[in-house]
């Protein structure tokens, strides 16, 4: 994770930071959903087009009939998390899914999905930490403050009360009439 940069959402303070990870794909139910091979023929044409695609004849000439294919995933995630609270406030993530034609490092984009916070709850999110924001302060702040006041007084009560003499003294038992 790296930190980017600091923002406002909502009037609350944020951190903006993204992650990056790519590797191959572990899900056996997402694996097998793809094809282990392809012809030589479908993984070219796949190949030119992908963007930024270079295909050279020993490319080509490299590749068997039937070509294994290994399955990668990429996926950055932004976060935007509210400095006092840690919530998180907006999320973004894109995850792309490629082929790799076993034998070779070129990556071909097979799919795309990209999803974000929408703008309601992204409100939702500022109001939960604007509450907790509070509930944080008078955890923190204001319920030791007045307990330290109170504390205080009291203390000065009872210091009062000792020097004037304010004590009120129980009868024993022997004094207390039938």
């Amino acid at each position: 994770m790296v930190f980017l940069d600091r923002g406002e959402i909502g009037g609350r303070d944020t951190l903006h930071y993204r992650t990056i990870g790519d590797g191959p794909i572990t899900d056996e139910a997402l694996v097998s959903a793809f094809p282990p091979a392809l012809p030589s023929e479908a993984v070219l044409a796949m190949a030119r087009s992908a963007p930024g695609a270079t295909t050279t004849p020993a490319t080509v000439a490299a590749l068997p009939p039937l070509v294994p294919l290994n399955y990668l995933a990429k996926t950055e995630t932004d976060l935007q998390v509210d400095e006092a609270t840690g919530l998180v406030l907006r999320v973004a993530q894109k995850q792309q899914i490629m082929a790799v034609p076993a034998g070779t490092d070129q990556r071909i984009p097979l799919t795309t999905v990209e999803l974000a916070s929408t703008e309601d709850s992204v409100d939702e999110a500022v109001g939960q930490a604007g509450t907790v924001g509070t509930l944080l302060w008078w955890i923190g702040i204001g319920g030791p403050l007045i307990f330290g006041v109170l504390g205080v007084l009291l203390i000065g009560i009872a210091a009062l009360r000792h020097t004037r003499g304010d004590r009120h003294v129980v009868p024993a038992r022997a004094d207390i009439p039938d």
